[in-house]
């Protein structure tokens, strides 16, 4: 039987107003774009455009395009095994900004 590990789980307003503080303090760090995943509005013709289990694999939203580049929305701008993998698995340059954990895993 599979367990659930509630460590990291945002369970009040408190919780996740320290996750978003983290998230925007994270995306200054990296000199990203910070999102509010709150806000964040799906375009669904770009979000139907990439296989499913890619996103779920690699923990992204697509955002938008910017010429030929993939705007893309990630929890973690530190994991560059992904940014590697996804660049050749998307056959296009990502760009990404960075949003709160558990909003884009939600969105």
């Amino acid at each position: 039987m599979a367990t659930v590990d509630t460590t990291n789980l945002v369970t009040t307003p408190e919780d996740y107003s320290q996750e978003v503080g983290k998230a925007r303090k994270l995306a200054e760090r990296y000199r990203l774009e910070y999102v509010d995943m709150d806000e964040f509005r799906i375009d669904q013709e770009l979000f139907r455009s990439i296989p499913a289990d890619l996103m779920l694999r690699y923990g992204f939203v697509p955002y938008r395009r910017d010429g030929q580049a993939l705007v893309i929305v990630v929890s973690d701008p530190s994991d560059l095994p992904m940014i590697d993998e996804l660049a050749v698995q998307l056959a296009s340059p990502p760009f990404f900004i960075f949003g709160s954990e558990t909003r884009a895993v939600a969105v």
